[in-house]
């Protein structure tokens, strides 16, 4: 009933699916490795980000859960606009991007000044002479005003509005007011020299929820104030996770404030990634997996709500070790009769095997229940011997392995009892009801 006799992958299979990225890195999309249906949406993004609807907005959030495939949107991006660069088309080379990996930066003390050193490093770098040249003679007095507020002052944009508190007396109005105008002086520059700087801003879920915050108030109480000269061609784009969002606040402020109003005060445009991807294809992308068997563990994922892509990475690599393991012949006969690359064998042990891979990996405490089952039963059998057991009336039981014991209570009290009072096996009637219905349930 569970063999599964069409394990080989056929030709058309092969044709149609690239190999497993087996990685947890981000990788540029393309049409073949298009898991989550998001490579359109990411050209579309391109262009929307090249358009003039950004002239007065400029903070972009792209909503996805952790390991939804964020990361490889950004890259995707940077390597598109990169390629528009290498065309040497003037209308197609105007975008500069920087990238910033929040979790990198964590342990500098303030996410927002290492966000504000990273561009100006970054720009220093380009390849417009005038730009780098410009931004050299204003970097100092940039970084120095930023050091002062950034690294002294936290931005609060909560249920209120705008606050900040100052940690440092030395900091008054007109240092943040220094560092606005020299964010506005790095805009004029790009904006004289006709280039747009978008900076993607990634892994600030990985962050802790006060950096969260803290990164989130200042992108839009400083990076993004208004200017005065109406050229602020800056613009942050950020992956973020609304759960991430919503935890943070409510560490900060209980229940005032909601994730989806406080990110709208923040973002002036957002988009969002799909919830739900094509499983399917990306287990095929594995060695062990045809179509067939495909569709089936994609329901069975799909049926106990793991639908994670990261998640599924994580539990699919690690059984493709197991599969080699015994396509090789080296696990002992300890791993079941799964499916694997060479071997026609059993969908049930195929996630029998998995669904031990998810308990292992992500519910580590109901892994443990299960694998201590043993040890229970035994210390259960112990404590039954101790509320009636009579020793000397049962001394064949008590000679024998510990396993009968086990054996004899999962008969007699989950649900095939053949004993009766008769049998040397049988507990006194004083106790047999003083045993609950051991009740094992495992869900994810």
């Amino acid at each position: 009933m569970f063999d599964n006799n069409s394990n080989t992958k056929n030709k058309n299979d092969d044709e149609n699916t690239e190999p497993a990225d087996k990685s947890d890195k981000p990788k540029k999309l393309n049409n073949n490795n298009d898991d989550f249906n998001i490579l359109e949406k990411t050209k579309a993004i391109k262009e929307i980000l090249k358009s003039d609807v950004f002239d007065c907005h400029n903070s972009v959030a792209l909503y996805g859960d952790w390991g939804s495939g964020k990361s490889s949107v950004i890259l995707t991006l940077i390597e598109e606009f990169k390629k528009d660069k290498d065309k040497k088309d003037k209308d197609e080379d105007n975008i500069i991007t920087i990238k910033f990996d929040a979790w990198k930066y964590e342990k500098e003390g303030s996410l927002a000044y290492a966000l504000l050193e990273h561009i100006i490093y970054e720009l220093e770098k380009n390849d417009n002479k005038v730009i780098k040249y410009e931004i050299k003679a204003i970097k100092d007095n940039v970084l120095k005003s930023g050091k002062i507020v950034l690294k002294s002052v936290n931005v609060n944009y909560g249920f209120f509005g705008l606050s900040f508190e100052n940690n440092n007396k030395d900091v008054d109005c007109g240092d943040i007011d220094n560092l606005t105008k020299g964010i506005e002086k790095i805009s004029k520059i790009l904006n004289e020299n006709n280039k747009r700087l978008i900076v993607f801003i990634d892994e600030l879920d990985r962050c802790e929820p006060k950096n969260i915050l803290d990164l989130l108030s200042s992108l839009k109480a400083i990076f993004n104030a208004s200017n005065e000269n109406n050229c602020n061609n800056i613009i942050y784009f950020v992956a973020i996770d609304k759960d991430a969002v919503s935890k943070a606040l409510k560490k900060r402020y209980g229940e005032i404030m909601k994730s989806e109003e406080y990110l709208e005060k923040i973002f002036n445009i957002s988009f969002s990634m799909p919830k739900h991807f094509e499983l399917k294809n990306f287990i095929k992308r594995y060695d062990s997996f045809n179509d067939e068997n495909a569709e089936k563990l994609a329901r069975f994922f799909e049926y106990i709500k793991f639908t994670n892509p990261r998640h599924i990475k994580k539990v699919l690599n690690k059984y493709e070790i197991l599969a080699k393991f015994k396509d090789d012949g080296v696990d002992g006969g300890l791993i079941p009769e799964i499916i694997t690359k060479n071997r026609n064998k059993y969908l049930f042990d195929t996630i029998f095997v998995l669904y031990f891979i998810i308990l292992y990996e992500f519910y580590y405490e109901k892994y443990l229940e299960i694998k201590n089952i043993d040890d229970k039963l035994n210390n259960y059998a112990s404590c039954f011997r101790h509320i009636g057991w009579n020793e000397q009336k049962n001394k064949s039981l008590k000679d024998k392995p510990r396993k009968t014991i086990i054996e004899w209570v999962l008969k007699k009290y989950m649900g095939n009892n053949d004993n009766n009072d008769n049998n040397e096996s049988a507990a006194p009637k004083s106790t047999q009801n003083n045993l609950p219905l051991l009740e094992l349930e495992y869900s994810v």
